[in-house]
């Protein structure tokens, strides 16, 4: 067989592209739970996650007309120490069906990927890849730095969601005794201020100031555009359009004496295990204001996951993968990690980007997205 890598141009195959992911990752994820794919799910992220800011970073692997693999580059902006622009492809999914894998088809699409980002004169590529799902394999041997290691936590929604990871994901009845007791109760905290949903385009500009003001508390962090954050809350909001109850978006924000002081989204989606289905909530774009005291943080975070429990009572956990500005607020809510390790890699193309690594051995504080 004679396979094929190339650039992906519009219109993009959805049909071709949901039915590689479907056998790729969904058939492939469901031991952890996997989400969903299909032609509308890709048409949904593809137009909303991906084409906004990186249409020209998909790369598709092609046997004539079968579309047999695929990898999306993500575009972003980051600042590295309040002083040093960096460009970034941040490397999304990656996939090859069965058939075709053990073939060097991935790291055939990887390279290409590399070099259309170098083509766009960005200062690196970089991954926050599974560890053991081959994808930190690959990097290895294309000579990505490793940065660091960071953890995906979980919010076990009381003891139903207990149940769900026992029933489903085969959780050990002992760490689902331990699970219950330490990570499933639903604090009460309470918050000053006012828990409301955000408003577009009103209150879009406090909160892209609220996240972008990470780029000056941490080493290393994105920044946040208006356009891509109204693109992408308004895509996820055609989840309930497409897929019907319970899927949907909600982006929230606190108030208080009538300035927004926190932001954080939460988009609702089906999650598939061998023995069953539970939709989970994925939270996001978590950010407050520097000045804002702890007890308000954890505040905002626990009136949100009552707020999940009563409107969307079947949601067995809440999980967030880009929370390591908030690390304290994350732990004061009983948040656990998802039992998996994550690996930060990257691969410099210019001195901006080399800087991490002359700076950072070992990064431990950044905000860099996880692309499912």
């Amino acid at each position: 067989m004679t396979v094929k890598i190339k650039k992906l141009e519009p219109p993009l195959p959805f049909a071709k592209i949901g039915a590689l992911f479907y056998n790729t990752y969904f058939k492939n994820y469901k031991d952890a739970g996997a989400l969903q794919w299909n032609e509308k799910y890709a048409e949904v992220y593809f137009t909303s996650w991906v084409i906004p800011k990186s249409d020209e970073l998909i790369i598709g692997a092609w046997d004539n007309e079968k579309l047999v693999g695929l990898t999306v580059g993500h575009k972003e902006d980051m600042l590295l120490d309040k002083e040093i622009e960096i460009k970034s492809a941040n490397i999304g999914l990656t996939g090859v069906l069965p058939d075709y894998q053990q073939q060097g088809i991935a790291t055939n699409l990887v390279k290409n990927l590399m070099d259309e980002a170098k083509k766009q004169n960005l200062d690196m590529i970089h991954s926050m890849a599974q560890k053991g799902r081959y994808g930190d394999k690959i990097y290895k041997n294309l000579d990505f730095i490793k940065m660091g290691k960071h953890d995906h936590m979980i919010k076990i929604m009381e003891k139903y969601g207990v149940n769900i990871l026992k029933d489903y994901r085969g959780l050990n009845p002992i760490l689902a005794k331990l699970a219950e007791k330490l990570y499933s109760k639903i604090p009460d905290y309470e918050v000053d201020g006012t828990f409301r949903k955000g408003k577009i385009p009103d209150d879009v500009p406090r909160c892209i100031e609220i996240l972008n003001s990470y780029t000056s508390r941490v080493p290393l962090s994105r920044r946040y555009s208006k356009d891509v954050f109204i693109k992408d809350i308004e895509g996820s909001m055609r989840l309930n359009e497409l897929f019907g109850e319970p899927w949907g978006m909600n982006w929230m924000v606190l108030e208080i004496d009538g300035k927004i002081m926190g932001t954080i989204t939460c988009r609702i989606e089906m999650t598939t295990f061998e023995k069953g289905s539970a939709p989970v909530a994925l939270l996001g774009n978590l950010g407050f204001d520097e000045s804002l005291e702890q007890d308000q943080k954890d505040g905002f975070l626990a009136t949100l996951i009552r707020f999940i429990r009563a409107e969307y009572p079947e949601v067995f956990t809440c999980q967030i993968t880009s929370w390591h500005h908030e690390q304290k607020a994350i732990k004061n809510l009983s948040f656990t990690d998802d039992q998996e390790k994550y690996i930060f890699f990257m691969y410099p193309f210019t001195d901006n980007a080399r800087e991490i690594d002359e700076r950072y051995k070992k990064i431990k504080e950044f905000n860099l997205s996880y692309y499912r």
